[in-house]
């Protein structure tokens, strides 16, 4: 396996840290540095860096760290090396979220998402990106060529087919009922939804309690003359009775 190691700066000094496969020619000749995306037009991948990446484009910066010709273990270590390199130099400045080798597993992705920070720094990441009127009509053009591509369309609507027939399988079924039920259990045992519950709780019992209380009255009167109006109570408790 043959990779480069890359440093990308843009002009604001915010850095990002990765590995690039290339080809054997490309792990030679490519440059030690320069301008922009990297000769194969990749411009980095972190979720943090991505919409820096597309504003700063053709202004960014990258450098070659190192070049590595070996297994997936060579090219992990020495991504994890730069990366920590980056954030010793750069502080903050270094956009990685992760520490670098195999990437981004499912759990990774909720436990970042569970931080307010990061997630607020990539919805004003989205938020600013989506704002450049290029990046607008860009997304409007890409959007109205696949809705008039017949080929598009028909495929959207197998894979949604090929989705709800998966969806709809017993053995998924049971997982995501069993999954739910244990998201459930769990969540219940917080103290935060125990609160919840317990107030939950309290304001039926009150609705219940004004319920059977104002049942009387919802019945026409047995006796409506001036000074006396008395309704028929329910069993078991104190006739009603009031006086305008």
């Amino acid at each position: 396996m043959q990779a480069v190691i890359y440093l990308f700066r843009c002009p604001k000094g915010r850095a990002y840290a990765g590995w690039r496969g290339v080809s054997p020619e490309a792990l030679r000749t490519w440059p030690h540095r320069g301008a922009g995306p990297l000769p194969c037009g990749y411009i980095g991948s972190g979720v943090a860096w991505l919409p820096v990446a597309r504003r700063h484009r053709k202004a960014l910066e990258w450098r070659i760290l190192a070049r590595v010709d070996g297994d997936r273990a060579d090219v992990d270590a020495a991504e994890r090396r730069a990366i920590r390199l980056a954030r010793a130099v750069l502080g903050e400045r270094c956009l990685n979220i992760l520490s670098g080798g195999e990437g981004m597993t499912s759990e990774d992705a909720r436990a970042l998402w569970v931080d307010p920070d990061f997630a607020e720094r990539v919805k004003r990441g989205i938020k600013g990106a989506m704002a450049q009127p290029s990046t607008k009509a860009k997304t409007l053009r890409h959007l109205e060529a696949l809705h008039a591509d017949p080929g598009w369309q028909e495929r959207r609507a197998a894979g949604l087919a090929k989705a709800r027939e998966a969806a709809a399988a017993p053995e998924v079924r049971a997982r995501a009922n069993a999954s739910n039920k244990a998201t459930h259990k769990a969540l219940a045992q917080t103290p935060e939804r125990r609160a919840l519950f317990s107030r939950a709780a309290r304001i039926g019992h009150r609705k219940r309690r004004t319920r059977k209380a104002l049942a009387p009255f919802l019945h026409p009167p047995l006796s409506d003359t001036p000074g006396l109006t008395v309704w028929l109570a329910p069993p078991g408790s104190p006739l009603g009775i009031t006086t305008p």
